[in-house]
């Protein structure tokens, strides 16, 4: 369940993640990494129609469970003490995701608008 805090208007789109990801069970988070690596693998290897939009939604997904994976563990970190190693390899994971899901949202965009014009602009 989202916390009250998110229920305002203006909640950021950090802090509605970061509520989803620690609100998820772990079967969920793994269940969008598995699902967004698969349909990323497979938009790649068979190459269907809009294949670079499906693609894009997949890496979302995988994106968004990893990064889901390292907040939850992250914000545990601040009551089970981890490693500094631990630490710095979950926050450049985070890091690294937020990149990979931006460029993947940007390429799921791209592929909207080029799919939107089609062939108006030759």
């Amino acid at each position: 369940m989202m916390s009250e805090s998110l229920r305002r208007q203006n909640a950021s789109m950090a802090a509605f993640l970061h509520a989803r990801a620690v609100a998820s069970t772990h079967r969920r988070i793994v269940a969008d990494i598995v699902l967004g690596v698969t349909v990323v693998i497979l938009a790649l290897s068979l190459r269907p129609p809009a294949w670079v939009f499906i693609a894009g939604i997949g890496a979302c997904f995988a994106s968004y469970g990893l990064w889901a994976i390292a907040e939850r563990t992250l914000s545990i970190d601040r009551k089970v003490a981890l490693g500094t190693r631990k630490r710095s390899a979950l926050v450049a994971l985070r890091g690294l995701m937020t990149v990979v899901g931006v460029i993947a949202l940007m390429i799921l965009v791209a592929a909207v608008v080029a799919g939107g014009l089609g062939t108006w602009i030759s």
